[in-house]
């Protein structure tokens, strides 16, 4: 072992003279202020498996929580080409921290979840140095009795968890936990008294009417036992706590054929188990906990892709499953003797879906209605991590940017509040989202929230206060966490209405929240795809919505570019990414955006014929125009254009309103007599169709390779539009404004 640490201590010592022109031993001082966060360390090789008699090397990451040099005692190790579902325990100790930062560290490795006793040892002894803002260095030791080396690359982030002050540790046995304190009981009831407290259990009894389903892809027997649970601890009424008993049993007895929806199940029971701990006799108590030991078992564990299972970070059963996993083992903290370890196993899971599921604004890589199921299964177990061990995981996590994301893209049209979602089924969060983040959304957004919830879902808007029928445990997130000492403002005065993830390549662009007559657009580039995952085909499709109305819409939900706002390949070939190559934004909400997309290429040919598509969305609702809301789309199609392949190519857009066409415009007519006329400047000879579909209808135009195309939204006849010029070289006039094509966008005379 000796030998291998010296020569990992060559390695850096050589990686150092090469960069400073000293050895490691003579360089100065490591600045000790730059060994403190959460530090993650990629070991190459540090991993093997036989595979046919031969060893494979495979990377491990080690993840370590420091304060300037000197670490927590426990070290995590993880290594998904190993295996995804497995995270690995162990220990560090620091060995010296002056001129160069060694560490011991020491991992049992499984290498399968279903064999625990199945593990082999690694040993590293890692010496590192900071540079530029990142750790380098080399690391000798061995895995399973087999000498392992190389060099090791390190980032140090913030850490991910932050004290709550004055947090008082739980006892042993102390329930209720999990949503609110014991202590908090007589506020509760307080709070019950008032309208809005009253208004909110005249909701929930509502929802306990509905039907319970115990079985589908949604049960929500669980839920429905939380909830009488809840009533049974507020009313101290012993016969609803029987009442959740006879639904927990019913519940499991069916115990759900996947890890899918065993999520939701342990989810349910788990708050019912917190809830009704006091009720309960000691049986139920029993066989509750070792009900919930076994299920966070399998829910960490994973399952076979044969039962659909999908371990990646970003998928939506990572997030529900770990989710449900960490707040079962919050509520059996203290009297199960794994709980501790699976909770960190559950933090680690969902801490990775939201690193790399979710961009820098929120947008997530499956759509708004995965993205919505993993936030359901997550957002409890972060808020029930606050009150178990008083330790914030929002304020450093993309969680972030979730709220003020579907605060910018949520409208109240009559009685309804909905997004213009992307994805499967085209649903997104609306209010379960707010009620279930009271507790985690970041101070500064809070009043924008607690806005919106209000003008929407309280009676001032739609009025089921965030409660769906099918989940009425949301009352009890809706009642105790709505903030109070709170004043609501405008989400305008705190939020960019125009918001980009960049991660993701998600846009939306607002104009106001006042009513139903907001406007609402948006785009998706569909930037850093991940595989293996939920995708549609939708790069480069946008929405428009505004004065009460829904102009530009999904079509049927369906995984083809046909469904989407796009401009559709003729051999149903469709792009898979998007960059931005040029953008610009107003804080009135107007922007425009240029996206270049990757290449599509004609299969079987002996040379490579690709074609690749710019597409530039503008958005202007300054009102120069004369309208509320003026819209332009260009689109250009670079390389082999003129190859038989790529002919006869479709512009498409969706709309559920009645559509005339005339000549190379189209207009869209609401019920309530507002309109969208859309203008063709190019091809001159355009071809605009217009046929039914499931979701409304779909106008599609053929005509070139080329499309530019002018959309204004009015309630008053629109106006007329000035053209001089053709083809792109147009320049078109709208009232005060001008639009020119430009080499990279579109540009407008006032912007």
């Amino acid at each position: 072992m000796g030998k291998r640490v010296k020569i990992g201590y060559g390695l850096i010592a050589i990686v150092s003279l090469l960069i400073t022109g000293t050895t490691a031993e003579t360089q100065q001082k490591i600045e000790l202020e730059k060994l403190s966060g959460d530090i993650s360390l990629n070991l190459r090789n540090g991993l093997w498996k036989d595979w046919s008699g031969e060893r494979v090397y495979q990377t491990i990451t080690v993840d370590l929580t420091c304060s300037r040099g000197e670490c927590q005692s426990t070290a995590w190790g993880y290594a998904p080409s190993f295996h995804q579902d497995l995270d690995h325990l162990g220990t560090v100790e620091v060995l010296a921290t002056e001129n160069i930062w060694r560490l011991k560290v020491k991992l049992a490795v499984q290498s399968s979840p279903w064999t625990p006793e199945e593990t082999a040892t690694a040993d590293y002894i890692i010496e590192l140095i900071p540079l530029d803002g990142k750790l380098i260095g080399s690391y000798a030791g061995d895995f399973n009795r087999v000498p392992v080396r190389g060099p090791v690359t390190g980032i140090v982030k913030n850490h991910s968890s932050q004290p709550i002050p004055n947090h008082q540790p739980i006892t042993k046995g102390e329930h209720p936990r999990l949503i609110f304190r014991r202590e908090e009981i007589p506020a509760i009831r307080a709070k019950i008294q008032t309208e809005f407290g009253q208004q909110i259990m005249n909701r929930l009894s509502e929802a306990l009417e509905s039907e319970i389903y115990y079985e589908g892809i949604a049960p929500n027997g669980g839920s429905h036992a939380a909830s009488h649970c809840f009533l049974a601890l507020i009313n101290d009424e012993p016969e609803s706590a029987a009442k959740a008993w006879e639904i927990v049993e019913n519940t499991l007895n069916n115990p759900g054929p996947r890890l899918l929806e065993k999520s939701t199940i342990t989810q349910g029971i788990t708050l019912a188990y917190d809830l009704c701990y006091q009720y309960w006799d000691e049986t139920q108590i029993n066989r509750l906990t070792t009900w919930l030991e076994t299920e966070t078992t399998k829910l960490l564990n994973g399952d076979t892709h044969q039962r659909g299972w999908n371990g990646n970070a970003w998928s939506n059963w990572n997030a529900r499953a770990r989710g449900a996993a960490g707040l079962a083992a919050l509520a059996t903290l203290g009297e199960s003797s794994e709980s501790s370890k699976q909770v960190e196993i559950a933090r680690r899971n969902v801490q990775r879906y939201l690193h790399t599921a979710l961009g820098d604004r929120g947008f997530g890589t499956e759509g708004d209605l995965y993205t919505r199921e993993s936030l359901n299964g997550i957002l409890p177990f972060f808020h029930a991590y606050q009150e178990v061990l008083g330790q914030d995981l929002t304020t450093n996590s993309p969680l972030v940017w979730v709220i003020p994301h579907y605060l910018n893209r949520m409208v109240k049209q009559g009685q309804e509040v909905s997004v213009p979602a992307y994805g499967r089924h085209r649903i997104a969060p609306t209010g379960d989202l707010l009620v279930l983040s009271w507790q985690t959304t970041p101070a500064e957004f809070l009043p924008a929230a607690l806005w919106v919830f209000d003008e929407y879902f309280t009676t001032n808007g739609v009025g089921n206060f965030g409660i769906d029928n099918h989940q009425p445990h949301l009352a009890i997130y809706a009642l105790t966490g709505y903030p109070e000492g709170i004043r609501a403002e405008n989400p305008a005065r705190l939020i960019p209405r125009v918001q980009a993830d960049s991660v993701r390549g998600f846009v939306t662009w607002r104009n106001q929240w006042r009513d139903e007559n907001d406007f609402v657009s948006s785009i998706y580039l569909k930037r850093n795809p991940l595989g293996a995952s939920w995708s549609y085909p939708d790069v480069g499709s946008f929405r428009i919505w505004g004065l009460g109305e829904r102009w530009a819409i999904s079509g049927p939900d369906l995984p083809e570019p046909e469904n989407e706002n796009v401009l559709m390949l003729s051999q149903g070939a469709f792009w898979e990414s998007a960059e931005p190559i040029f953008w610009q934004a107003n804080p009135n909400g107007s922007g425009i955006i240029t996206l270049k997309t990757n290449n599509v290429f004609k299969p079987d040919s002996a040379l490579p014929l690709g074609i690749t598509a710019l597409r530039t969305f503008a958005v202007d609702y300054s009102g120069v125009a004369g309208v509320p809301g003026l819209f332009v789309v260009v689109d250009r199609l670079m390389g082999a254009v003129d190859n038989d392949y790529f002919q006869d190519n479709t512009w498409i857009m969706h709309t559920p309103g009645k559509v005339e066409i005339e000549g190379n415009t189209f207009m869209i007519i609401s019920a309530s007599g507002a309109t969208m006329k859309g203008t063709f400047i190019t091809p001159v000879s355009v071809n605009i169709t217009y046929q039914t579909t499931e979701t409304g209808g779909v106008i599609q135009a053929t005509g070139d390779d080329r499309f530019f195309v002018v959309m204004t939204v009015q309630s008053q006849p629109p106006p007329e539009l000035e053209i001089v010029g053709t083809g792109l070289n147009s320049l078109v006039k709208i009232g005060n404004q001008t639009i020119t094509v430009t080499e990279d966008g579109v540009k407008f005379s006032v912007f």
